[in-house]
């Protein structure tokens, strides 16, 4: 048993574990958003704080900003940040809880400081912050461009910082204190820590010239990476924009576009170590008596022309600070999370922040079907879809040896907008559902966790330096090969060396268009005699060059440039299917000539695009259908739970979820050989014993 007074997340089981007040909890997590509506003093707050508290949920999120108490002309006070801890506590005295805390300053400190404001950079110019006198919910602006400080501001830092340490200190040996047990650090778009446009303000071009000093150590190797003899760390442009057109097509060459390269990943590394900075305030004042964390690490449907400005693209900073970032968290990709009829995903790479010991935590953020028109619970008459999309997004991070909170964030705005808060969960079904979800997982995770996953997906944050656009093709594949029945992980190309890539038998290589030659041999190590699958223009730059050379290298087939076409058909043992991409614009297509290739499709003019040879599958295209990918799934030998159309599948060594989108009857194999079958109405959520079978909910 830890000290009582400890709050922290330890590899226990086989899986980061949350400990409060020395004891293992559950995290789950009943969380009110930023919504004024959602105040923890509101009637409905108070009334679902108190019902989760009934259904075994005592985790407690709630939102509040540094700026209510941060005045200029007066010390500052912590009355009304307290206040938002205290009101929890008057709905369940027995919460522990989570503070999503702003980091903004108010708006008087933005027209003081304008040096530390965000500069934004367009293709129209670089412009200044809009004034438009809104004080509230500075979280927002991003695409308006409004008044915001920069990352880089070391004053914002430093002040932020000073009245961080006074908040916290001001909680000591208070209720509020006692119970509060993690503060997550907010900024940024929604406060996600997502840049707010491309900032190009001095403070951040400060920053940067001080980063090129560090990196480079000598002008003469700045200017040679940069292959700019007249380039110096005093003049040194800052270019991070992501609207500059490729070297060749969507890629950039490093021989060409390194300052680019270095500028975007100067604005994540900035986004990362400020987290950090302020986690480690949170430390540093309160020891290992409170959590710290922060909204990170989204990777999945995080992407587009942006990726390199607002994406996520430095999780080992924070995995590499484990002790001082406690945990990330992030939603589900809305795109297709959202949709009854699709594989669900994680934004997040779970997989990676397990190895990394790293405590996620999913923001259930779906409401029940038709809320908005059906307040409380959504539509009763599609209560059973709201049941199953509850148990399919909840136990998605669970069964990677995760976490999640139930978010309360939709709104009623036909009625009142924002300002009337209206319960998502406040419905007696819906609360038995949650109390009878928590009890399953409470029951199976004294366990050490299990994972089942055979099925390997392996993505990579460096090439979205090296790419005008960070396609998100990425999910077709994904769907494509969980519609066959198989469980799998998510990872990072920079932690595969540490995964058990023993128990995987089918890797596939989502976004491999940057491997470094170091790389290209520890994945071939780790991959010999399984299944993989590449897609587009794996390893075309190996951080270096570009070279079409590279990608034979990768797949072991002889490939040439191709004509860009949007479109490909395969071979009938495929499906015999066309598919377009409309990815022709790219101006770089690969074709495959290797006489010991299987061909599996082709181009219209017949130019292969797709083959295999022995056990690498590559696909010169991103957009895969489930018959493109089911042989590579058979041949792989991974385990599938279910086949037929409309379902797919959630597992640890615990719990196996079948999802079924159509009505029907649907064959579940367990690992251990045991066939069961169940008719299921469709979109149910059958969550069963991985080892027995029995029905579990």
């Amino acid at each position: 048993m830890e000290n009582a007074s400890v709050r922290r997340v330890r590899m226990m089981n086989n899986r980061p574990t949350l400990l409060l007040d020395g004891a293992d909890t559950l995290p789950l997590i009943y969380a009110l958003s930023d919504f004024p509506g959602a105040d923890s003093r509101t009637y409905q707050a108070q009334k679902n704080i108190a019902a989760f508290r009934q259904a075994g949920i005592n985790l407690v999120a709630c939102d509040t900003n540094l700026l209510l108490g941060w005045y200029k002309a007066a010390e500052g006070d912590y009355d009304a940040l307290r206040a938002e801890l205290s009101y929890v506590l008057d709905a369940n005295p027995d919460a522990r809880i989570f503070l999503r805390l702003h980091l903004n300053p108010p708006y008087w400190w933005l027209r003081d400081h304008p040096e530390e404001l965000i500069v934004y950079r367009t293709s129209e110019g670089d412009l200044p912050g809009v004034d438009n006198g809104d004080s509230d919910r500075l979280i927002r602006g991003d695409k308006d461009r409004l008044l915001r400080v920069s990352t880089a501001s070391e004053l914002w830092r430093r002040e932020a910082g000073d009245r961080l340490r006074g908040f916290l200190k001001s909680l000591k040996n208070t209720p509020e204190g006692r119970a509060l047990a993690a503060v997550q650090v907010a900024y940024g778009l929604n406060g996600e820590w997502h840049q707010l446009g491309t900032d190009v303000g001095p403070a951040m071009q400060t920053a940067f010239r001080r980063h090129l000093r560090a990196l480079y150590t000598d002008e003469a190797a700045l200017q040679t990476a940069w292959n700019d003899p007249s380039v110096t760390f005093d003049t040194a442009p800052f270019h991070p924009e992501t609207f500059q057109s490729g070297d060749d097509g969507l890629f950039r060459d490093p021989r060409l576009s390194r300052r680019i390269i270095d500028a975007q990943k100067f604005i994540q590394l900035n986004n990362a170590e400020t987290i950090v900075h302020f986690c480690r305030i949170v430390k540093e004042t309160m020891g290992e008596a409170m959590l710290a964390g922060a909204f990170y690490g989204y990777y999945i449907y995080t992407g587009g022309r942006n990726a390199p400005i607002g994406g996520h693209l430095m999780p080992e900073v924070l995995y590499n600070a484990k002790g001082i970032v406690d945990f990330i968290s992030g939603p589900a990709p809305y795109a297709e999370n959202r949709k009854i009829d699709a594989v669900p995903m994680q934004r997040g790479l779970l997989e990676s922040s397990r190895l990394n010991g790293m405590l996620w935590l999913t923001e259930m953020d779906q409401a029940p079907e038709e809320s908005l028109a059906w307040p409380g619970g959504g539509n009763p008459a599609k209560m059973n879809v709201s049941i199953a999309m509850l148990r399919r997004n909840i136990l998605m991070p669970v069964l990677s040896g995760e976490g999640a909170w139930f978010y309360d964030h939709r709104v009623d705005f036909t009625n009142a907008g924002v300002y009337r808060k209206r319960g998502w969960w406040d419905n007696p079904r819906l609360m038995r559902e949650i109390a009878a979800l928590r009890d399953v997982i409470e029951r199976r995770r004294r366990a050490p966790y299990r994972p089942a996953a055979d099925v390997l997906f392996v993505y990579d944050t460096d090439q979205a330096y090296i790419r005008t656009d960070c396609t998100e093709r990425q999910y077709e594949v994904y769907s494509s090969i969980m519609r066959c029945g198989v469980a799998a992980d998510t990872i990072y190309l920079k932690d595969l060396d540490k995964c058990d890539i023993e128990r995987y038998r089918l890797i596939v290589m989502t976004n491999a268009f940057l491997i470094t030659p170091e790389q290209r041999a520890l994945i071939a190590r780790l991959t010999r005699g399984k299944q993989v699958i590449w897609l587009d223009a794996p390893g075309y730059c190996d951080g270096e060059t570009l070279d079409c050379r590279h990608i034979a290298e990768i797949t072991g087939m002889t490939v040439r440039r191709h004509a860009a076409e949007n479109g490909y058909t395969l071979t009938r043992a495929l499906g015999g299917e066309t598919l377009t991409d409309n990815l022709g614009e790219s101006g770089a297509r690969f074709c495959i000539e290797d006489d010991q290739a299987e061909t599996l499709g082709t181009f219209a003019d017949g130019a292969v695009c797709a083959a295999r040879k022995g056990d690498q599958w590559y696909f010169a295209s991103p957009l895969l259908s489930q018959a493109a990918v089911l042989p590579a799934v058979l041949a792989s030998g991974a385990h599938r739970y279910c086949e037929g159309e409309g379902i797919s599948v959630l597992a640890d060594g615990e719990i196996v979820l079948l999802y079924a989108s159509s009505a029907g009857e649907k064959t579940v194999r367990l690992r251990n050989g045991k066939t069961l079958t169940h008719t299921l109405p469709a979109y149910t959520a059958l969550v069963l014993d991985a080892q027995t079978g029995a029905v579990l909910m």
